[in-house]
């Protein structure tokens, strides 16, 4: 499986991140969580992840003379993938968002533009036990739920569309 046409691509991923909620959607009900995406676009989208059998038709039923889908993410399809082979796409996807940037809106490398545009990076370390990493985990969760009720709030009403990546990443191996 070619994870790449998938995974580096965030409409799919915006898809995958609303049906990991473990519930069963609509795709009427995708396409208006991802009100900003193209109808046509995103059924493509749609049909190449059940093609990739990363969402399930779980059913289909005849709603006023067209077919409507129900779909579920298929938690499944990445058991047999590698940590490379997870990570690659996502963060090639992360590069070439910057590499876009950079070429389109900053203006002779003005990095103030940046601040502007609310982006950063920032790289924490902290020495943490277990239990502290996996309260640290807690609350980063807690407040991505949050932080969705506030967002599914202002869609199509006011705000921007964000994108807030976190990653933890393992030691350096020397």
């Amino acid at each position: 499986m070619d994870l790449s046409k998938y995974l580096s691509n965030s409409a799919c991923g915006r898809i995958l991140q609303f049906l990991s909620d473990g519930g069963e959607h609509t795709t009427k009900e995708i396409a208006e969580y991802l009100s900003d995406v193209p109808v046509p676009t995103l059924y493509r989208h749609i049909n190449a992840l059940i093609e990739g059998n990363m969402i399930i038709v779980k059913e289909e039923r005849k709603v006023r003379g067209s077919r409507e889908r129900v779909l579920v993410a298929n938690m499944e399809w990445n058991n047999d993938l590698s940590l490379s082979e997870l990570s690659y796409p996502y963060f090639m996807n992360l590069l070439n968002r910057f590499y876009k940037y950079e070429n389109t809106r900053l203006k002779d490398n003005d990095l103030s533009q940046m601040e502007k545009d609310r982006l950063f990076i920032l790289q924490m370390l902290f020495f943490l036990e277990d239990d502290e990493m996996d309260a640290f985990i807690e609350e980063v969760f807690a407040l991505r739920e949050k932080y969705m009720k506030i967002s599914e709030k202002n869609k199509g009403k006011k705000g921007k569309l964000r994108n807030i990546n976190f990653v933890s990443a393992p030691e350096e191996i020397e």
